[in-house]
């Protein structure tokens, strides 16, 4: 009914059409910035998925920064790992060919590309030194081998007549495969110069940077090289890497430094061994002696608040640098023109903010423009690249001047609840690569933020995206058929994660309220951005506070908008979220329909099968068998299936074949549960897919199921 509705509105209004699932894949978006060598200009990787062609495209674009001055200069579907050579008109990239690797160097001022050297397996995470004579990447090896004899035992095993998979020890898992014994660790390659449009050469083979480390390297996630560095002197490696031969058993890494003249010398640890320490950043001099990294606070919690370190080569001390901010600093970078200064991501109240770090003093000088920005980099002395997105605001580049009158960059105020800035003057958007989408469809839905009082009688943050044709909402330019607007409960996963004022790929708000819903999406307690203290909160609490949040932003958000019926009320999320939809299930019958994604539903079980189970043992306070003195039986206190009998509510439960962070029995636990109890339900699994579904035309499938399942029921 709801779906007839809104075409017929649809019709009266023109051509314009709700924004969908397959629009949203449609979206060229960009990746990260990355600035060259002299600042003059910086360049960024995009990707567009055409549907009706079944293929995705990959498009490099260089800025100089100004409305005009952005270009694509290079497009594929296979490229990955962009970053810049030490000459400023020459970027590398990687890209894919039948299983192996081309490393790829490209001239952006004459746009002429040339291989310069090829991998027998795939490589990734692809970084050039400063100074320009080190390449680095992360490969996939077995302990003790290169990569041409990992390449051939490939080969070998591919060959065999059977398949499996044997472990001596606890297997390090990531997310989506057991490797089968590899490890990920930080090769180089030394580059010579040449004469030429393309300025550099190889002739000599890469080097394993861990050779004598038998365990898991860098964090491998694509379009980043975050975990390891290079030094200005080219002399010198930095990577982080797992703590222990068992390593499955600890989020805690360690950051080695690797002599690259004396590979065979034993590398120097330079971090506290009992952290989480990762992103190792070189000052950028010379003569460097400072190391910046960001470390966890709390031993092996890979979801506890992040801080930035300084480690001093010459003092041999480490000390804190962002002691009295109280949020987590997501990625960290020098600046190249200004001694001292560091350019951070942070996520401050449900944004992720640029911020900018005295490292001589530690305090906050100035936070850049822009409500919620993924990622930034230096242009020129004063001017920053960056890539920035709203709810209602696809991912698109934008550069800030200082320089401009009356551009100053606001100082950090999280005093006020909710607050953000608008439109800057010296802010320029100098990307319109999802507008052509966008104008087939009505305008997207602005967020509106609230805040409401939730569990121990603290503030809650919420934002809310009204349904399209609502009487208040954009388009309003046409009598509203007269009736009651449904809504979704739109929970975020983590649990230490939280719904950004930013652009979500996953789980899109405009999606269902261009279907005619309400969204309200809260940021419960356990959620990151608002502090150590609100984030560690949940330790204990997974089904009590978080749960009495989400009631307690329902009834407010009724309350707030009298347009929604209370009777026609969802639920949807992943992960954690997705272990709260079966919480809800089994606690309340406020909802008429549930989605569950990735959900957990047995968490002793969850706990043996996990990729992260010290994650659990912080989370639940102590071991299944054993909890920690003094408390009681998490795991059973806290898990859904003890409380399955209660199950009533009509739920969709969907899942990844490949989830090694949630396996998918947890998934079909639950749908089972449901059956036996005779409740409506439904199990879509996607066997290809991981903790999310990343491929778009599974995604498109994935969502048109969500959405007719809760036509059916809400």
């Amino acid at each position: 009914m709801l779906n007839v509705i809104v075409l017929i509105v649809s019709s009266l209004l023109g051509e314009l059409v709700p924004f969908t699932a397959e629009m949203m894949k449609e979206l060229e978006t960009p990746n990260v910035v990355v600035s060259n060598s002299d600042n003059t200009r910086f360049a960024f990787l995009t990707v567009k998925t055409q549907l009706d062609l079944g293929q995705t495209t990959y498009r490099i674009y260089v800025s100089d920064g100004t409305a005009g001055g952005t270009k694509q200069i290079a497009q594929s579907t296979s490229i990955r790992d962009i970053t810049w050579t030490a000459h400023p008109d020459v970027l590398a990239y990687f890209t894919d060919d039948n299983g192996n690797t081309k490393l790829v160097l490209l001239n952006v001022a004459n746009e002429n590309s040339k291989v310069v050297k090829e991998f027998p397996m795939h490589t990734t995470m692809l970084k050039w030194s400063p100074k320009g004579g080190v390449v680095c990447f992360v490969a996939y090896v077995y302990p003790g081998m290169n990569i041409e004899e990992t390449a051939n035992k490939d080969k070998e095993i591919e060959k065999l007549p059977y398949k499996m998979l044997v472990f001596d020890h606890t297997p390090v898992v990531d997310e989506v495969a057991y490797r089968n014994g590899k490890l990920a660790h930080v090769f180089y390659m030394i580059a010579d110069n040449e004469e030429s449009d393309f300025h550099y050469t190889f002739t000599k083979e890469p080097v394993d940077a861990m050779k004598s480390h038998k365990v898991d390297g860098p964090v491998v996630f694509p379009g980043t090289s975050d975990d390891f560095a290079v030094s200005p002197d080219d002399k010198y490696i930095a990577f982080s890497c797992l703590q222990g031969e068992n390593s499955a058993f600890t989020n805690n890494r360690l950051i080695f430094l690797h002599d690259i003249g004396n590979p065979d010398k034993q590398d120097v640890i330079i971090s506290p061994n009992d952290k989480r320490n990762t992103q190792p950043l070189f000052e950028p001099t010379e003569k460097w002696s400072r190391i910046l990294y960001i470390s966890t606070l709390t031993p092996n919690d890979e979801t506890d608040i992040t801080s930035l370190f300084e480690y001093n080569r010459e003092t041999g001390q480490t000390r804190r640098l962002t002691e009295d901010f109280e949020y987590g600093i997501a990625t960290a970078a020098w600046s190249s023109t200004a001694p001292d200064t560091i350019l951070c991501t942070a996520r401050i109240k449900g944004r992720t903010r640029a911020v900018v770090f005295d490292a001589v003093n530690g305090f906050q000088k100035s936070i850049l423009p822009g409500s919620s920005i993924t990622s930034v980099c230096q242009l020129g002395t004063q001017k920053y690249g960056y890539v920035k997105s709203t709810i209602a605001q696809p991912f698109e580049v934008y550069v800030y001047d200082s320089t401009v009158p009356n551009a100053e960059a606001k100082e950090l105020d999280t005093t006020k609840d909710g607050w953000r800035d608008g439109d800057v003057a010296g802010e320029t958007r100098v990307t319109k690569l999802t507008d052509a989408v966008l104008a087939k469809c009505y305008p997207l839905e602005p967020a509106i933020e609230y805040w409401y009082t939730g569990a121990n009688n603290e503030k809650i943050q919420a934002f809310y995206v009204r349904p399209l044709f609502s009487p208040s909402s954009a388009p309003n330019t046409s009598p509203t058929p007269p009736m009651k607007w449904p809504l979704v409960m739109n929970i975020h996963g983590g649990p230490e994660w939280a719904t950004n004022d930013e652009w979500d790929p996953n789980w899109n708000p405009e999606v269902f309220a261009h279907q005619g819903y309400g969204v309200f999406s809260p940021n419960p307690h356990g959620s990151d951005s608002f502090g150590k203290a609100f984030a560690d909160s949940i330790h204990g609490r997974w089904g009590s506070w978080p749960y009495e949040d989400i009631m307690a932003g329902l009834a407010f958000i009724l309350a707030t908008d009298t347009s929604l019926d209370k009777d026609r009320v969802a639920a949807v999320g992943p992960s954690y979220a997705g272990y709260m939809m079966n919480w809800l299930n089994s606690h309340t019958d406020a909802f008429a329909g549930i989605v569950c994604h990735a959900g957990l539903f047995d968490l002793n079980t969850f706990y043996g099968e996990t990729d992260i189970p010290r994650f659990m043992e912080r989370e639940m306070k102590g071991l299944p068998w054993k909890p920690e003195e003094g408390n009681e039986n998490c795991y059973e206190k806290w898990s859904p299936s003890f409380f399955a009998n209660k199950y009533n509510t009509p739920m969709l439960v969907t899942h990844g074949g490949i989830d090694y962070r949630v396996p998918f029995d947890q998934g079909f636990m639950a749908f089972k549960t449901l059956q036996w109890r005779g409740v409506p339900s439904r199990f879509v699994f996607f066997p290809s897919e991981p903790h999310y579904i990343l491929d778009p035309f599974n995604y498109v499938r994935w969502s048109k199921e969500i959405l007719s399942w809760l036509r059916s029921y809400v």
